[in-house]
């Protein structure tokens, strides 16, 4: 795989590293941080100018918990790209892909956004929440607690 390098005449470039890369396997308690987890993948391009498309992709991954009676449930309406607070970025589009292996769901988010500041500088795309509810096979849905975990930042 080649990259491309770009070139800006007259215009604002951002320069744009992914701060955690690939996510890399945690030492933490998994029962201390709850059964989602989300890795921060690529930011492409990584040099843009205002007004350009930056596309970000998370991976969310959760088991799946029906054989114990549960299930959880992603509150994508709580993630759409035009309500999240990644100033001075704004969010114009996101794309799901959803898939499954074995017991474990695997859920893609990549989300587009694009500079809105337009001075001259490095950006870090901030983080911010990804929410669920882990809700038991027959309770309510307004019944369950909404949680939320963090996505990390390119």
């Amino acid at each position: 795989m080649t990259r491309t390098h770009v070139t800006v005449v007259g215009g604002v470039l951002l320069l744009l590293a992914p701060a955690t890369g690939f996510a890399q396997p945690s030492d933490v308690d998994d029962r201390a941080i709850g059964p989602v987890r989300v890795e921060t993948l690529g930011l492409e391009p990584t040099v843009v100018k205002t007004g350009d498309l930056i596309t970000q992709r998370y991976r969310v991954r959760f088991p799946d918990l029906i054989d114990e009676g549960q299930e959880i449930l992603m509150l994508v309406d709580r993630m759409a790209p035009e309500t999240l607070p990644v100033h001075p970025f704004e969010g114009v589009s996101l794309d799901i892909i959803q898939d499954r292996v074995d017991d474990e769901h695997i859920w893609d988010f990549i989300y587009g956004f694009r500079l809105v500041d337009p001075t001259k500088m490095t950006y870090i795309l901030p983080n911010f929440s990804f929410y669920y509810l882990v809700r038991d096979l027959g309770e309510d849905i307004e019944d369950a607690e909404i949680q939320q975990v963090d996505g990390g930042q390119g």
